[in-house]
């Protein structure tokens, strides 16, 4: 049955892109409800997500993922297993997923990234073929065209929403010229040393994680620029949120949260 309320649910909100989506839902005056194993939010220096319904769960099971989606108008899937353990874990979590979004009569929004496309030469589209070699590229594109056979199908109504690497609050990867922008917000200089190919191969011997980012190197060693064109299209111009501003915000993240 059509879920009937203005409930939306954010799977994985105690990470940084669900915590995001749960304080834009909110702000914008929805009913949300944010699903985590911790049953907790992370916090944010100056925000606040008054009103958000915290549900602990475990979205790995059927039985689970149908409770945290029960009554849901939409479903964000934003969780994610740990990224050494993608191959094993995350096509049934995602399943998992399909179903209790399925079962609540919900709209499933999957915050996905650009792994399927392998390497590629020029900015990404929507159009390009699903050329990961890699398993996590494989693993990224055997999900989407899982769900992608759901919406076509009419179980349920799908939307992927496909972005680059997460920084912001909560986030806790950087690169080279976001760590000199860093610098430069901090108002002091900083030394950064970059992690070449053969060391991290090295690293990886002894490190899972490690090891699986290495099979993604090519984002690392080239410009990776996606198109927002049919973004853009369907949903019209946006503000991209300044590097400063965005720094700045991340900065106040980690003051406030030293280990996270």
């Amino acid at each position: 049955m059509p879920a009937a309320s203005d409930l939306h649910v954010v799977l994985g909100a105690g990470g940084a892109v669900g915590a995001s989506v749960v304080r834009e839902l909110a702000a914008r005056g929805h009913r949300v409800r944010a699903v985590n194993r911790g049953g907790r939010l992370p916090e944010v220096p100056g925000v606040e997500v008054p009103g958000v319904e915290i549900h602990r769960g475990d979205i790995t099971t059927v039985a689970g993922a149908k409770a945290a989606c029960d009554g849901a108008q939409v479903v964000y899937h934003c969780a994610a297993p740990a990224y050494e353990r993608w191959t094993q874990e995350f096509p049934p979590m995602t399943d998992a997923v399909r179903q209790g979004a399925a079962t609540a009569g919900a709209k499933l929004v999957l915050a996905d990234n650009l792994y399927m496309y392998g390497p590629v030469t020029g900015p990404m589209t929507e159009d390009l073929p699903y050329a990961a070699a890699n398993p996590q590229g494989r693993v990224r594109a055997e999900m989407a065209e899982s769900l992608l056979a759901a919406h076509r199908s009419g179980e349920l109504r799908v939307a992927l929403g496909r972005a680059s690497d997460y920084y912001g609050p909560g986030g806790v990867n950087t690169g080279r010229q976001f760590l000199d922008l860093v610098f430069a917000e901090l108002g002091r200089p900083g030394r950064t040393a970059a992690l070449g190919r053969p060391v991290q191969r090295l690293i990886g011997l002894f490190n899972p994680t490690v090891r699986a980012l290495g099979e993604t190197w090519y984002q690392r060693d080239r410009p990776f620029v996606s198109d927002t064109t049919k973004f853009t299209r369907t949903f019209g111009p946006f503000a991209a949120t300044p590097h400063s501003e965005a720094i700045a915000a991340t900065l106040a993240w980690y003051r406030a949260n030293p280990t996270p």
